[in-house]
């Protein structure tokens, strides 16, 4: 049988503002570029080290002159060598782990190991991003 918020009526109360103990009102996800704005906040506060994982991207894309062929050898090391577990408590399951704590441990959610290939095709040399 399906959870009771499938099959019962039920009142869902969203909250797209409030006054916080100065007056001041304070939006919250009132609109979809709101929730966007959070996510672009988390992203921009990892701390973001390519000295691990600068060597690793020369190595793996060295002798190879054709540079839209370098993403490939990139992305398949990341998809064989990182192992995904999606662990997510707190603020992790919003917020991707470093890369370079990605690279390390070998092992990342969906966001770290995006932010990881985002940070080893920065290093090699392309306009990548986070979507």
């Amino acid at each position: 049988m399906q959870g009771s918020s499938f099959i019962y009526q039920h009142v869902l109360l969203l909250s797209k503002s409030f006054k916080d103990n100065k007056g001041v009102t304070q939006r919250l996800f009132k609109e979809t570029k709101d929730l966007y704005s959070w996510y672009a906040k988390l992203v921009s506060e990892v701390t973001i080290d390519t000295a691990p994982i600068k060597e690793k991207v020369a190595e793996i894309t060295t002798g190879i002159t054709d540079k839209n062929e370098q993403v490939k050898p990139i992305y398949y090391w990341v998809q064989d060598h990182i192992k995904y577990i999606a662990f997510e408590e707190g603020i992790a399951g919003f917020q991707p782990d470093e890369p370079q704590n990605v690279y390390n441990k070998r092992y990342g959610d969906c966001k770290g190991m995006a932010i990881l290939l985002k940070t080893m095709l920065v290093e090699a040399g392309f306009d990548a991003r986070l979507v």
